[in-house]
């Protein structure tokens, strides 16, 4: 009865074993195929200061569980020995008289002694919830997930857009203003598509026309005058207006919990129309600076929806 009860309580030390390094490289395998793989995923789940210590963990785990696996082959190797040579004692025993009786009947009473303490150590055998919720991370990498970068959050708008449709306007002659404000926007589509403009990224446009808003110096502000650059971000349409949006980036400073959202403010002199929020879009404007009450704001003025065209989704949502 006691060789019984243990062989039961092998069964279940060697199933838990089994079961845990099965996990541990899994998770190490991961580690791997989101470093060597799945670098767009990585990307979106961690800053990049961490990529490094994902490949090291991936080759730890990996060879902790190949390394557990050996040890446990041998272990496994060596218990049919231990069993044989219970077996040969008692058949041993039993080619005596008295003494072997006494002895069997010892045997028998601590063989029923283990017998209760195996029901009473039962709850702490194999327990596979545990491996359920472990399993939950396996599961998600297996399904792609998360294969969306976050989400941009909608935001006021800074200007009355009004205020830009006025300026064109101010160009009209008193007689046809209708017809001077669509051959200003005209003339503007044509240069924004057709003309020369300046590639920029994003990490580097944004702090660029900050610093030159809040710069002393007017001539930091003159030097955007009439250039016509071109950026990629994610559309985010103002609740307020549809002439006006913002286009989004994030910056990631450890993992994506605590991403910060980036705006560019974008002012369109004719209605957006028929983009998705949260799309990728390229847009071709201007940068012009404002002044909103005691502040100089840097915005970028496009025409219309010629100038703003949807793009390839970066596998890079941050700036």
């Amino acid at each position: 009865m006691a060789a019984h009860e243990h062989s039961h309580e092998d069964d279940s030390y060697y199933l838990d074993q089994l079961c845990m390094l099965t996990l541990s490289g899994a998770f190490g395998g991961i580690c791997l195929a989101l470093y060597f793989w799945k670098t767009d995923m990585l990307t979106r789940l961690l800053g990049p200061q961490f990529h490094l210590f994902v490949l090291i963990s991936g080759f730890a785990l990996v060879g902790l569980a190949i390394l557990r696996a050996l040890s446990l082959w041998v272990q496994v190797g060596k218990a049919p020995e231990l069993h044989d040579h219970h077996h040969d004692a008692g058949e041993h025993c039993h080619d005596h008289g008295a003494e072997c009786q006494e002895h069997h009947d010892h045997a028998h009473e601590h063989g029923h002694h283990h017998h209760d303490h195996g029901h009473e150590d039962h709850d702490h055998g194999w327990a596979p919830w545990r491996y359920v919720v472990l399993l939950v991370p396996v599961i998600f990498f297996l399904l792609g997930l998360p294969n969306k970068g976050p989400k941009a959050a909608q935001s006021e708008a800074v200007f009355i857009t009004n205020d830009v449709m006025t300026e064109a306007m101010g160009l009209a002659s008193p007689a046809s203003p209708g017809w001077s404000q669509l051959v200003y926007i005209g003339y503007l589509s044509h240069e924004q598509v057709n003309g020369t403009a300046e590639d920029w990224d994003f990490k580097n446009l944004a702090p660029a026309v900050a610093r030159d808003a809040l710069s002393p110096d007017a001539d930091d502000r003159v030097k955007w005058k009439d250039k016509n650059i071109r950026v990629i971000g994610m559309y985010s349409p103002s609740p307020q207006s549809d002439r006006e949006f913002r286009l989004v980036r994030f910056k990631l400073t450890c993992c994506v919990a605590d991403a910060i959202q980036l705006n560019l403010p974008i002012v369109s002199r004719e209605s957006i129309r028929k983009i998705d929020p949260n799309s990728w879009v390229r847009i071709t404007g201007r940068v012009e600076f404002r002044k909103r009450l005691d502040q100089i704001v840097p915005i970028i003025v496009v025409a219309g929806n010629q100038a703003v065209v949807p793009c390839p989704e970066d596998p890079n949502p941050y700036n």
